[in-house]
């Protein structure tokens, strides 16, 4: 498993997997795809030197505390491999900040976010509800025992 920031040549590989995988993620149009790559807030994952995940988020300027996860999607064959978590880590341990994330209720996105993060908010959708979950930035640094 290779984890590394897309190149530009490869947004077509990396938009043909938001394609198959639309109903779960919704639209994921090229520009946006583009733009991340363009601001290096693109991860892949290549197994076999295939693109096999991506994932989309944006290190926000005005709070040096956390990011946004947008976008995170592993093609259905590669499934089960932990690769989207394997992302979420290698973000957090790159970046040392919380990250958030926005997915809909009850759906594979909430039981992924649910199983690495804790839910901080609900709040209606247009058609669904939505949930809103954080992942420390903090949980994989060593906590001080009392008394030591």
């Amino acid at each position: 498993m290779n984890l590394r920031q897309a190149e530009m040549k490869e947004w077509e590989s990396i938009y043909n997997i938001a394609k198959k995988n639309g109903k779960l993620l919704g639209p994921v149009f090229p520009p946006e795809i583009r733009d991340h790559i363009s601001d290096s807030s693109c991860l892949i994952c290549e197994l076999d030197n295939e693109i096999v995940g991506f994932c989309l988020y944006t290190v926000l300027k005005r709070d040096p505390t956390r990011l946004t996860i947008q976008v995170i999607c592993v093609d259905e064959k590669s499934r089960g491999l932990h690769i989207a978590s394997n992302m979420v880590k290698y973000i957090q341990n790159k970046y040392k900040r919380d990250i958030r994330t926005t997915c809909v209720k009850d759906s594979s996105s909430e039981l992924f976010w649910a199983s690495i993060g804790k839910k901080v908010e609900e709040l209606p959708g247009k058609k669904r509800p939505i949930c809103r979950y954080l992942i420390s930035g903090n949980s994989n640094r060593r906590k001080l025992i009392d008394g030591i």
